[in-house]
């Protein structure tokens, strides 16, 4: 069978390989804050989603109750935080058996190195894509405490999927605010 006849054939049965697709919006990292209320951010500081077993984090005392610890993944420490509890929505929950966990890059008062920072939530739901036209201004009925940390929100199958402001929540975070206040 020659080449041409090979990428012929393949053509046939996986056409969609073939076919240039133009995908449209920006990359956003649905979640699940907590059971009952579903979420995304911008893919633009994300550095990667983990599912992190309990024991591989290594808690701190005398930090903030949001605080989970601090672990250490591709050779790099960082700290991780419970996402829900730094916005005051949901307790964290004890003694997990792993933490979903979404590591974000940043950078600090204009360093030239980036630090990470994991964010745990209930569960990580995979990557979308949404364009900035879907969003709304969020609603009257969502909690007062979230609504700083929100850039909008939209509907999907009648569900309400609220868009964090990364940015906003960094700067909400104990360990980056005791970090840029020396």
């Amino acid at each position: 069978m020659s080449q041409t006849d090979l990428v012929n054939k393949l053509e046939q049965l996986l056409p969609h390989l073939f076919n240039s697709q133009n995908v449209s919006g920006e990359p956003y990292l649905r979640f699940q804050l907590t059971p009952g209320t579903l979420a995304v951010v911008s893919m633009e500081q994300v550095q990667e989603s983990l599912v992190i077993p309990t024991e591989n984090i290594t808690p701190i005392p005398n930090l903030p109750e949001s605080v989970i610890g601090l672990t250490n993944i591709h050779n790099s420490v960082f700290c991780v935080v419970d996402l829900g509890n730094l916005l005051n929505i949901s307790l964290s929950q004890l003694y997990p058996q792993a933490y979903h966990v979404i590591v974000i890059r940043l950078s600090l008062d204009d360093s030239p190195r980036e630090w990470l920072l994991g964010l745990s939530v209930h569960r990580i739901l995979g990557l979308t894509r949404l364009s900035s036209d879907c969003f709304q201004s969020p609603q009257e009925d969502i909690p007062k405490q979230l609504t700083p940390f929100l850039s909008g929100c939209f509907y999907e199958n009648q569900e309400r999927i609220l868009a964090f402001d990364l940015k906003t929540i960094i700067q909400a975070c104990p360990l980056i605010n005791s970090q840029t206040q020396r």
